[in-house]
This record gives C-alpha cells, sequence and structure tokens, in this order.
C-alpha cells in the first residue's frame, strides 16, 4: 500500500473518529450575556447610600457553558407560568426553585456586575436557566437565576436574576413584557436578610427606562482533544513518510 493511500484511509478515519466522539468529548456550547447599566442602585452601589444613583457603570454579566449542543439548543421554549410564579413566590426566600430546561445541562457558569459581586456555580446549588431560542439555538427570551447563601445560617448572601420577555412587572398576567437585570448582596444572621447594596436595569422602571433586553452571544469551540488528535496523526504520517522516502528502491 503506497503512502497516498495511507494517507487518505488516516484521514478517512479521523474524520470518522469526529462524528463517533461522544458527547462528553466534545466542547461546551458557550453563551456570554452583557447587560444594560443600572439605572437603580442602593447602598454600596450609589454613592453616599444613596438611592437613583449608580456610583459606576454596573451590568449584569454572565457567561455559561452547556454539554447540549448543535439542535439540542434549537426552538427551546422556557415555561413562562413556572418563571413568573418563581419570582412572585410568596413565603419564600428569594426566588423559588425552578426546573429550568437548561439548569440540569450547565456544566458552569460566573455572574458578575462590575462591583465586586460574583457568583459561579461553585458558590451554590441554588440556580436556575430557563430559556426560549431560535432555530439556531440563539437564546430570545429567558429567566435566569442565581443564589448564594452561608450554609451555616449567618454569613454573606448574593442573589442574581435576569429574564425578558415575561410579565413580571406590576401586572403579572403575561401582559407586560419586562426586561430585568439585578444583583443585590446582603448579610444574614440566623435566617435575619440585611440588604447591603445591590442595582438593577429594568424596562418598567420610570423615568430610567431601558430600550430594551441586553445581548446574547453563542460561540462552539474546536475541542482540544481533536486538535491533539489530528496533530498527532499528521506527525505519525510524516514521520512515515520520511522512513518511506528513505528506503533504498531495487
Amino acid at each position: 500500500m503506497n503512502l497516498r493511500v495511507k494517507f487518505a484511509i488516516a484521514i478517512g478515519s479521523l474524520g470518522s473518529l469526529c462524528l463517533m466522539l461522544p458527547n462528553s468529548l466534545r466542547a461546551d456550547t458557550t453563551y456570554t450575556y452583557t447587560g444594560n447599566p443600572y439605572n437603580f442602585c442602593s447602598g454600596t452601589y450609589a454613592p453616599g447610600g444613596m438611592s437613583n444613583a449608580c456610583s459606576n457603570p454596573y451590568a449584569l454579566s454572565i457567561t455559561f457553558h452547556t454539554t447540549l449542543s448543535g439542535n439540542q439548543l434549537d426552538n427551546l421554549v422556557l415555561n413562562s407560568t413556572q418563571d413568573i410564579a418563581s419570582a412572585h413566590c410568596s413565603g419564600c426566600v428569594g426566588i423559588a426553585d425552578i426546573s429550568g430546561n437548561l439548569t440540569g445541562y450547565v456544566s458552569s457558569f460566573s455572574i458578575t456586575d462590575g462591583s465586586g459581586f460574583s457568583i459561579t456555580q461553585a458558590d451554590t446549588v441554588n440556580y436556575g436557566f430557563d430559556v426560549t431560542t431560535d432555530n439556531n439555538g440563539n437564546i430570545l427570551e429567558w429567566f435566569i437565576y442565581a443564589q448564594s447563601y452561608p450554609p451555616g445560617g449567618t454569613g454573606t448572601f448574593y442573589q442574581a436574576l435576569t429574564e425578558s420577555g415575561l410579565g413580571l412587572g406590576a401586572v403579572v398576567d403575561g401582559s407586560l413584557l419586562e426586561s430585568y437585570d439585578g444583583t443585590v448582596a446582603g448579610t444574614e444572621v440566623s435566617g435575619n436578610f440585611t440588604e447591603v447594596g445591590g442595582g438593577d436595569s429594568d424596562s418598567t422602571a420610570s423615568p430610567f427606562l431601558i430600550s430594551g433586553p441586553g445581548q446574547w452571544t453563542m460561540s462552539v469551540p474546536e475541542p482540544p482533544s481533536l486538535l491533539l488528535i489530528g496533530t498527532g496523526l499528521l506527525g505519525v504520517l510524516a514521520l512515515a513518510a520520511r522512513g518511506w522516502n528513505g528506503i533504498a528502491r531495487p
């Protein structure tokens, strides 16, 4: 078998391997969210602790990775009834748990707002990701939150919420479509909560109305494992070619 045939077979084998790799060996899909600058701040987020004036251009920023890819992310539909009930939970602390159509497939996430506020998946098990997507996996509507409370009942707590396309304002019958980003930080002492600082951008908060929701981007990086396999295979082929050329022919 000559070298060209061997090369063609090797490249074909690499292509087949790429198709057969399980999701666990493929790179996660990454979504990144950039929110609007906060139009309402309080406590440590505002000069002198005064509300309605933010001392810096704070804005919500989210990056999350999901094990889903390709058409698995197409045409998802969030559960608006569940999400509205969660945001308007009666008798609960913060936001009530939701199942969320992406929650179980999120492999990691980080949420910041530029103030030093930070929540990651390692910080909490109390989070939810519920989204509506188009036929290319782009996020159109969403309800996403994360909450971090001190395990012993005393310490610092953090909460972040972003949603768009739901009736979560004063009218909760679905007729008022709100875009909202918000973060809050505070302390808990034996179940008693005190807010230290927070901020939000709210499309329904007059007179500081925002023009629309923040923006999502999606990316699917090349899996490093495939690059390593391809590089190794090309190296082997190069060595084989060198050896083939060095063979004396009768």
